[in-house]
């Protein structure tokens, strides 16, 4: 790349706020080591709009779920657009971000794709759950929820009292795995999609995220999962993906993509310098833009 980028990264910058605090690091290191300028925003204190938009490329690494925001950024970024002044590359598109943090959004987008699964509004909770009254367990999550924060696993009976007449939580069937959860970390933009690692992790629980231990294992890549993984990647219109899944029965179970993957895991336990191979694609795409 012969042109230095100038890169704003929303993150945040609250030491009580564990989102994030390895992945941000590597990732801004790696556009300097390629002599990008990297400048860090907080998503504690948020500047405006047209200084987040600033810049050359815009990379969200923020705790953010809040829809308001991500339409409010998509706004300014449009009119800048219409009044035909420079606008940044999107990592990620603020539209695609507010699909991707709501799971309820998600299961719509992907329906014959992800667990079977129902809103909770409050009023039909009880025939919802009763959908799943022959399973041993249920798995209520908060839709909004980062790394299973919210989620719990619990027997359709026991979902019935505690579950009952909440709202806000989705109800899902719960699929056990047997290999771990898989994961494919992929960037995509204008077609050129690509891998950057494939891998599984293994929880000491039923479920991975905060609070679990897991331990990771480098993956190969068949060709029917990346098939599938560029399909979701290319559906969602997110840049950086993070995509979570099972297999089960022979088929692949998507439990959700992530628009802010840890980029951590890859380099630190399995020697895969993922940062570096998100900025080389970077690279690409602002060089298209």
């Amino acid at each position: 790349m012969s042109k230095p980028l100038k890169v704003n990264i929303l993150t945040s910058t609250d030491p009580s706020v564990s989102f994030d605090k390895t992945s941000t690091p590597l990732i801004a290191g790696a556009f300097e080591d390629n002599n990008h300028q990297v400048i860090t925003h907080s998503s504690e204190s948020l500047p405006s709009y047209d200084e987040l938009l600033d810049c050359d490329v815009f990379v969200d690494r923020s705790p953010i779920t809040d829809p308001n925001f991500f339409r409010g950024l998509a706004r300014a970024y449009r009119i800048k657009r219409l009044a035909h002044t420079d606008t940044p590359l999107m990592v990620d598109n603020p539209l695609a971000t507010i699909i991707a943090s709501d799971k309820r959004k998600t299961h719509k987008l992907f329906p014959d794709l992800v667990p079977e699964s129902y809103d909770l509004d409050g009023i039909t909770n009880h025939s919802l759950i009763d959908s799943f009254k022959d399973d041993e367990y249920v798995v209520i999550k908060n839709p909004l929820g980062w790394y299973s924060i919210g989620t719990e696993l619990i027997s359709p009976e026991d979902a019935h009292d505690k579950y009952g007449e909440a709202t806000d939580l989705v109800v899902q069937k719960y699929i056990p795995f047997t290999k771990g959860v898989g994961r494919v970390v992929a960037a995509n933009f204008d077609s050129d999609f690509q891998v950057l690692c494939s891998y599984t992790m293994i929880p000491d629980s039923w479920r991975t995220g905060e609070g679990v231990a897991s331990r990771f294992e480098l993956t190969d890549l068949s060709p029917s999962l990346e098939k599938l993984a560029r399909m979701v990647a290319q559906t969602s219109g997110i840049y950086l993906n993070g995509m979570d899944y099972i297999e089960s029965d022979g088929k692949y179970v998507l439990l959700e993509n992530n628009t802010v993957p840890n980029l951590r895991v890859p380099y630190h336990y399995m020697g895969v310098n993922a940062p570096h191979l998100f900025v080389e694609h970077v690279e690409r795409s602002a060089g298209r833009i």
